[in-house]
């Protein structure tokens, strides 16, 4: 009996037909992947990042404008928290809460959507209150 050893290299080479394609599918797979887990990370943080600078920026823009309203002797609750929300709007922000205590202006706000949705607080005011 005779081996044709052709057909035996071509039975065993056609065996590994498509191995190549199979792997570089599964490749593009997990970069995608990663990619997709690297965006969402991505916006996460930068949701964070505007909460915490949307924050800041109300709390200090609120605590000038009650501090300005309570030297004209009027209510400085309204004013603060208009500023506030004014600013964060400004910041990529919307105010959740707000409340001014006199000049003391203290803020949440939330930023970004869906599972990226970020909140942060922050208080401003003079560098002292009361006494006289």
């Amino acid at each position: 009996m005779t081996v044709d050893r052709h057909a035996v290299a071509r039975a065993r080479a056609s065996r590994d037909e498509g191995a190549a394609t199979v792997l570089m599918v599964g490749i593009v797979v997990a970069m995608v992947v990663v990619l997709a887990l690297g965006l969402a990370a991505a916006t996460t943080l930068m949701a964070a990042s505007r909460a915490r600078t949307g924050a800041d920026m109300a709390a200090l823009a609120g605590a000038l404008a009650a501090r300005e309203a309570a030297a004209a002797g009027r209510d400085a609750s309204g004013p603060g928290c208009s500023a506030a929300g004014e600013a964060a709007r400004r910041n990529g922000a919307v105010v959740t809460a707000c409340r001014a205590d006199g000049a003391v202006v203290t803020v949440t706000v939330t930023a970004g959507e869906g599972v990226a949705r970020r909140s942060a607080s922050a208080a401003a005011g003079p560098a002292f209150v009361g006494g006289g």
